[in-house]
């Protein structure tokens, strides 16, 4: 990752090699209506002919707005891309009366009609408010009249009062880019540090002063001189561009696309008065650490929640002959039990904890900062844990960046300290959720600074035991499979058929399952234990000739590699290491044999443990066992190959089929 300075570059670059399209917003060529594929990526279904994106300063009443403009335009080449037309707008809102504002959306669709290009625009009333969550909102609207061969263009403006937040600029995107440009026009009383993300260098890179005064205040000219209490100054106007920049493709067990797109981000690291003097934002950890101590709704939130934790421990809870294990379990347990997390993810409270309390239900930093709260009343050794979540990408350790961050979870306990969180009631008391799960933390402690890992060293496990007798006259077999799901995997189930048979038996259907006669379940509601589904139901069989074939894993086990790219340069992250494994039992029926068995495997490394086990008894039964370890939650860039091969061999090897014959 690049660092820089905006004060200290001055680099000049020449592009070359450009396709001569038009950059002017309405201005479209016939080159490009009857554009039909892009040289570069002959196979992409669509291409973004240019992304320009430019940031200024605008006098806001002795303050400052920062004005975003953006223009795009896209070029359709065939169906599979169609959903370019949705445009999502995010902006942002803190809570406190400042927001973001989305100013002004300008979007056209072209298309050539019988040698006329023809110009449809997207409607104002076809505009419409997203919200997100407690912070963010978004505008969305979709493009009409696209097809093969549209293209489509947009501008739009957001103007924003958050002057820590400069908005980032992506030059990557999910289809090609011909040509992405972004120009920053920043004036001399704030700087920032900006990180180059996936790229070594730009292809152009410019920074030139402004040949035209602005003024700060109140500014006279008077006898060649100036008189008042203003200040003339001079942007400084920083250009950075990138040419035929691939498509971000392999999205396969990744945290965030934002975390390996190439992109630019920004942070504020000082302020200069006008009037004189300086602040320094760029602040350092124990820094950052005491201004979060010290935030009213989060260090000081804890403070107010300790009467009501008190309170609710005097009432409400008996943690009397517990060991500290059990009290912190408890003490989850009944905010699990009391308290619903909105869905809302959050490191600062967005209500005081009377209302909290009273509305029973709040954001995951409400809810984890009582938790807090409680283990401090019970004199439970406890710290909060600042993180940030897969969706919102990873943490830039080299900068103490505040925005950063967007979760807070508990490290509780005192010889061997657990990270919990009370959000989710499925999980394990001693388990945060997948979505924290997320490189490390930061601990939250005065004068200290601590990084604390957010992986779960623990396997994750999915079991099955599968029951198949054939009817060779039907073309059926009845089937009868029990189910063992335990840690993230008992979660993930959970939280996907919320323990509904009528889910269940639909997800089943998709897979060799034909028909379902039972569907029961057990342990939804205990997350310590393994939970259970246990099925009845029939498979289609297929008969070429005397030969009856069949797949004994019934599309249960891995069915897809999902790493198709040749080489990669970022981690493989499963989130989790994770176990699955087969005990499969084929009663042969009357008048056949065992044609054909696949072969036995026995793959064991550092990486992974692969193992497969067919045999025949002496009780005309198949007898088939197979598992699959993947040992690491995450997997290193050059072990990439290597974990890509044994995913090819589990999609190739757990999906053989099994053949029998008959001997009449």
């Amino acid at each position: 990752m690049k660092h820089y300075l905006f004060i200290f570059f001055l680099v000049i670059t020449q592009l070359t090699g450009a396709q001569n399209f038009s950059r002017k917003f309405c201005e479209i060529s016939d080159a490009e209506m009857n554009l039909t594929r892009y040289d570069k990526a002959p196979d992409a279904g669509a291409v973004v002919l240019y992304d320009k994106g430019e940031s200024c300063f605008i006098d806001e009443h002795y303050d400052y707005n920062i004005r975003f403009t953006r223009t795009k335009r896209i070029k359709i080449f065939d169906k599979s891309e169609l959903n370019q037309a949705e445009i999502s707008i995010p902006f942002y809102v803190d809570g406190q009366g400042k927001t973001e504002t989305v100013e002004s959306i300008e979007a056209y669709t072209y298309n050539k009609v019988n040698g006329k290009i023809i110009r449809t625009p997207v409607k104002e009333s076809d505009i419409f408010e997203e919200r997100i969550n407690e912070w963010w909102r978004r505008k969305k609207f979709v493009f009409p009249d696209v097809q093969e061969g549209s293209v489509l263009e947009m501008r739009y403006v957001v103007e924003s009062p958050f002057l820590f937040n400069l908005p980032d600029w992506n030059f990557q995107d999910k289809i090609p880019t011909i040509f992405s440009q972004y120009e920053v026009r920043i004036i001399p009383f704030y700087e920032y540090v900006f990180n180059l993300q996936g790229a070594g260098s730009f292809d152009m890179q410019t920074s030139r002063v402004s040949s035209e005064k602005r003024i700060w205040g109140d500014l006279t000219e008077h006898l060649g001189g100036t008189t008042g209490n203003g200040v003339e100054y001079n942007e400084n106007i920083h250009t950075f561009c990138m040419r035929n920049v691939p498509a971000f493709k392999d999205e396969s067990f990744i945290t965030s696309i934002n975390d390996y797109i190439i992109k630019l981000d920004f942070q504020l690291s000082k302020v200069y008065y006008p009037s004189g003097g300086d602040n320094e934002i760029m602040t350092t950890w124990p820094k950052l650490n005491k201004a979060l101590l010290d935030h009213d709704k989060f260090g000081k939130y804890i403070k107010r929640c300790s009467r009501f934790a008190k309170r609710t421990l005097k009432n409400s809870i008996d943690l009397e002959g517990q060991t500290e294990t059990q009290k912190i379990k408890s003490l989850i347990q009944y905010v699990k039990d009391n308290y619903s997390w909105n869905s809302y993810n959050a490191k600062f409270a967005s209500k005081s904890p009377a209302d909290f309390v009273k509305q029973k239900s709040g954001n995951s930093a409400e809810i984890n900062l009582f938790l807090l709260a409680l283990f401090k009343a019970a004199d439970i050794d406890a710290k909060p844990v600042i993180l940030s979540t897969r969706k919102n990408g990873k943490i830039h350790v080299d900068y103490p960046f505040d925005k950063d961050f967007n979760y807070v979870v508990v490290m509780a306990g005192r010889e061997k300290p657990i990270l919990v969180d009370a959000t989710n009631v499925f999980l394990p008391f001693f388990k945060i959720p997948v979505r924290c799960i997320n490189e490390t933390g930061l601990v939250v402690e005065k004068d200290e600074v601590n990084w604390v890992e957010l992986k779960d060293p623990v396997l994750s496990s999915k079991k099955y035991q599968i029951t198949i007798r054939p009817n060779p006259e039907t073309l059926k077999a009845a089937t009868r499979i029990s189910s063992f799901y335990d840690g993230y995997e008992a979660m993930l189930i959970k939280d996907e058929f919320e323990d509904d048979s009528t889910s269940i038996r639909d997800f089943l259907l998709t897979k060799d399952i034909s028909q379902i006669h039972a569907v029961r379940t057990r342990n939804y509601e205990k997350p310590e234990d393994p939970y259970l589904i246990f099925v009845e139901g029939e498979m289609d069989i297929e008969k070429i000739g005397d030969k009856i074939v069949f797949s004994p894993f019934l599309e249960l086990a891995m069915n897809e590699n999902k790493l198709r790219q040749k080489t990669r340069d970022y981690p493989v992250d499963l989130i989790y290491a994770r176990e699955e494994s087969f005990t499969v039992t084929i009663l042969i029926p009357e008048g056949f044999e065992v044609e054909d068995l696949p072969d036995n495997l026995n793959i064991s490394d550092d990486l992974a443990d692969i193992q497969l086990n067919y045999r025949e008894n002496e009780k005309k039964k198949i007898l088939v066992a197979g598992k699959y370890i993947l040992k690491k939650a995450v997997y290193s860039p050059n072990e990439y190959s290597k974990v890509k091969r044994h995913f090819s061999t589990i999609v190739r090897r757990f999906n053989d089929d099994i053949v029998i014959s008959s001997v009449l």
